[in-house]
């Protein structure tokens, strides 16, 4: 029997074959990190790779695909894609994508739809290298398992990189000498008022949050928060010394001894050189919808070349 795409294909062919898999794989000129504990699948000749995890009705399949040639419209480069590797029967449509957001590695579009009469969800991430993109296709039975796989999901695809550059394995952990130097995070908020009424503008009210850390080799910290809300403007600074727990990276204050706590969630390096380090407060649970709304996001700009040793 014909399969109707070649991902379809895979599904049924991953639960017959798999080898263990490694932290980082590579399909020709493109490396990626594996998930620890997923199971690789790859034979010589192929044209693509495969991770997955779970069992039936709460697996997700990863392909990852050699790069294809860009027409230079990312929107078309998507539908080719799209027809190629997850839906090839033509009287369906082919779904919307947007711009992919909020990942250190490659731009590109994201986008998702059910198939084989909404027994699978498919989700394809189209990776934009310049000449080429590159195919990563998500497979789940439904978006529900999805949501729950969607941080490591995002980590592969964060991970992925085209020769020369090379992909980073996944992290589990973190050391001190992985936070060494300055991290921000921050975000802003711009709300416009219209009167109910008279549908004429009320007023706009604006809101920003920076947070700084700037960590030492030995351990010891800095830190500097400066928020506004509606014009008032607050600043507050401290400083301590960073401790490790098996559950918590602890920022200890000093000398008042307050301790503010975070659960290590990922570490991932950008394209530019920056390192990405996703964390959230001991308060939330480390559930995938919590990840999502509450974690934090810390940057660490690329070392400058002055800074770097000769």
């Amino acid at each position: 029997m014909a399969c109707p795409s070649r991902l379809a294909c895979a599904f049924f062919l991953f639960f017959v074959t798999l080898s263990a898999s490694a932290q980082v794989q590579k399909l020709g000129e493109v490396s990626f990190a594996v998930p620890e504990g997923w199971k690789y699948e790859y034979n010589p000749g192929d044209d693509h790779a495969d991770m997955v995890t779970g069992v039936s009705g709460n697996y997700c399949i990863v392909a990852l695909t050699v790069p294809i040639k860009s027409t230079g419209n990312v929107e078309q480069d998507f539908a080719i894609a799209w027809r190629y590797i997850v839906e090839r029967n033509p009287q369906a449509s082919v779904p919307s994508s947007y711009e992919i957001r909020g990942l250190p590695g490659y731009s590109g579009r994201v986008g998702s739809s059910t198939l084989d009469n909404r027994t699978k969800n498919a989700f394809l991430y189209l990776l934009e290298t310049g000449k080429s993109f590159i195919p990563v296709t998500i497979l789940t039975p439904n978006r529900t398992v999805y949501d729950n796989y969607e941080g490591t999901v995002q980590q592969v695809v964060s991970s992925v990189r085209l020769a020369p550059l090379q992909a980073m394995p996944m992290k589990k952990n973190i050391t001190l000498a992985d936070l060494v130097g300055d991290w921000k995070h921050g975000g802003a908020d711009v709300i416009t008022y219209v009167n109910s009424t008279t549908g004429n503008y009320a007023g706009t009210s604006t809101a920003y949050v920076g947070e700084f850390y700037t960590i030492a080799a030995d351990g010891s910290y800095t830190y500097n928060l400066q928020a506004m809300s509606d014009g008032h403007v607050v600043r507050e600074k401290s400083s301590g010394q960073v401790e490790f727990t098996s559950e918590f990276i602890v920022f200890h204050e000093k000398p008042s001894n307050k301790l503010k706590r975070y659960r290590f969630i990922s570490y991932q390096h950008g394209l530019s050189g920056a390192s990405l380090l996703t964390v959230l407060g001991e308060r939330n649970e480390p559930t995938s919808s919590n990840i999502s709304m509450y974690s934090d996001k810390f940057v660490r700009d690329p070392a400058k070349p002055d800074g770097q040793k000769k």
